[in-house]
């Protein structure tokens, strides 16, 4: 036993000493500098992310065919658009039994429909040329995509925020490369959730049969019903906090991994 300020050590017992002492003190400060390491990655992948979706660097849109809300904010397809302005599209899809999104920047945002329609409505807002949106809906599945274009000022801006309420039993896969995606008490038996660089967050109200969510820097947040599921989830660099027990032999599986961030897990 140590005394603080004490002359006297334990003689003979792991750790005792001034040798022990600094054991306990170099592993408390490795613990600490891992801490504020991982904080400092969180802070500049937050900031990255917010930065890159207000000004997007991004390729030529490679998605569904279909509207472009160009058109709607007053230009044409393939044309500049007015210096600022903002928009919002409003799509309906009947018995969707799939949602597919996929933006290169923005914020996402998924809640329960009341009813078997999905609806969709993504505001958009920008300063220099607008960004694109395309959406089609085929087969029950309804796929929409945006992309930012290429910044020509410094003074360029694009944000992209979507809002769809998603029917019960309706599939989920969403990517947002930089941004977040936030998906609310849903009843999806699948679910895929991905950021290069964001938060992600889900709650269902029923056990989901398989919820896979992957972020390169950021924050996972999950919340499921009581269930046993097969879990696979940590994060590279950072912390996990899983509160559900791993059953390798469960039909239902959770899958959640930050390369560099954070990832929780627990129940309703």
């Amino acid at each position: 036993m140590d005394r603080v300020g004490g002359a006297t050590d334990s003689v003979g017992t792991p750790g005792g000493g001034a040798s022990g002492r600094a054991g306990r003190s170099g592993r408390l400060l490795a613990i600490a500098v891992a801490l504020a390491a991982v904080t400092a990655v969180l802070a500049l992948a937050t900031a990255l992310a917010s930065a890159v979706s207000q000004r997007r660097v991004a390729a030529p849109a490679a998605g569904p065919a279909g509207q472009d809300a160009r058109a709607a904010a007053g230009g044409s397809a393939g044309t500049a658009g007015p210096a600022a302005g903002a928009a919002t599209r409003r799509v309906r899809a009947p018995g969707a039994r799939e949602i597919v999104v996929d933006f290169d920047s923005g914020r996402l945002d998924l809640e329960a429909a009341t009813g078997d329609v999905a609806a969709a409505a993504v505001e958009l807002r920008w300063s220099g040329r607008p960004p694109s949106l395309r959406h089609r809906f085929e087969n029950g599945v309804l796929w929409i995509v945006s992309r930012c274009p290429e910044p020509r000022r410094r003074t360029d801006r694009c944000r992209v925020h979507g809002r769809i309420s998603v029917p019960d039993g309706a599939r989920v896969r969403a990517n947002v490369d930089a941004g977040t995606i936030a998906a609310e008490d849903l009843n999806s038996p699948s679910f895929e959730a991905s950021s290069g660089a964001g938060n992600l967050s889900a709650s269902f109200l029923r056990p989901p049969s398989s919820v896979e969510m992957t972020t390169n820097a950021g924050i996972l947040d999950l919340v499921v019903p009581p269930a046993s599921y097969a879990v696979d989830a940590g994060a590279g660099v950072g912390l996990s906090s899983i509160e559900i027990p791993d059953d390798p032999t469960a039909p239902r599986r959770l899958l959640a991994r930050a390369a560099v961030g954070q990832v929780r897990i627990s129940t309703r």
